[in-house]
C-alpha cells in the first residue's frame, strides 16, 4: 500500500474542490446566511449534498430552525471542537440527523468562522478507512493527527478526514488509486463533499 501515492493523488484531484467548498461557505455574506445553507446541507446552486441526500427534508428544515435560533451562540464558539459540540446538542437529538451531518454541518459552518478541527473524527466512511488502516478506533471519536501513518499528516485534519472515506477501498484492498472516485458529492458536477 503506498499511502504517499495517496496523498498524491488526493492533492491532485480531490483537494481543488474540497477548497472550493470551503471556499463557498466562507463567501456566505453573513454567519446566519453559512448556518442556514450549511443545516439544510446545499451547495452553493442549492442542491443538496449526497452526504444527506437519504436525510428527510423535513428533518433538514428542523436542524435549521434550531440552527438559526442559535447564532449568537455559535458565533460565541472559539474552535471547531466547542462548535461540533454545540450541535450535537442542540441537533443532535433531531431524528434523522447522525454522526455525519453534525460534522458536515459544523464543518461548513466552521469555515465561515474560519476555523477547522484538528483532529481527525471518525464516523461513517471514515472509520471504515481507519480501521482498513489498523488505527485504534474502539470508543473513540477522533484521532490526533499524530497517530495517523506519518504520510497523512503532511494534510490538515479535515483532509486526512477525507483521504480515509475517499481511499477506503484502496486501504481495503478492493481498488487500485487510480479507480478512486470521491465518495461524496453534490449530484450535479462530481463536486467532493468535503466531510465523508
Amino acid at each position: 500500500m503506498d499511502l504517499r501515492a495517496v496523498v498524491r493523488d488526493y492533492r491532485l484531484r480531490f483537494r481543488p474542490n474540497a477548497r472550493a467548498e470551503l471556499e463557498s461557505f466562507s463567501r456566505e455574506p453573513t454567519l446566519a446566511a453559512a448556518i442556514g445553507r450549511a443545516a439544510l446541507a446545499e451547495s452553493p446552486n442549492r442542491r443538496r449534498y449526497r452526504h444527506q441526500w437519504r436525510i428527510k427534508r423535513l428533518s433538514l428544515k428542523r436542524g435549521a430552525e434550531v440552527l438559526s435560533a442559535r447564532v449568537s451562540e455559535i458565533q460565541e464558539t472559539a474552535d471547531f471542537a466547542t462548535l461540533h459540540d454545540l450541535l450535537e446538542e442542540t441537533v443532535g437529538p433531531i431524528k434523522g440527523l447522525g454522526p455525519v451531518y453534525l460534522y458536515d454541518t459544523a464543518f461548513r459552518i466552521g469555515a465561515k468562522r474560519g476555523f477547522f478541527p484538528k483532529r481527525v473524527y471518525l464516523h461513517a466512511g471514515t472509520l471504515v478507512g481507519a480501521k482498513a488502516l489498523r488505527q485504534r478506533t474502539r470508543g473513540r471519536a477522533a484521532l490526533e493527527v499524530s497517530e495517523v501513518p506519518e504520510a497523512f499528516r503532511q494534510l490538515e485534519p479535515h483532509e486526512i478526514e477525507d483521504v480515509l472515506c475517499i481511499y477506503k477501498g484502496y486501504f481495503l484492498g478492493e481498488k487500485r488509486i487510480g479507480d478512486i472516485e470521491p465518495c461524496c458529492t453534490d449530484g450535479k458536477a462530481a463536486t467532493l463533499s468535503v466531510a465523508c
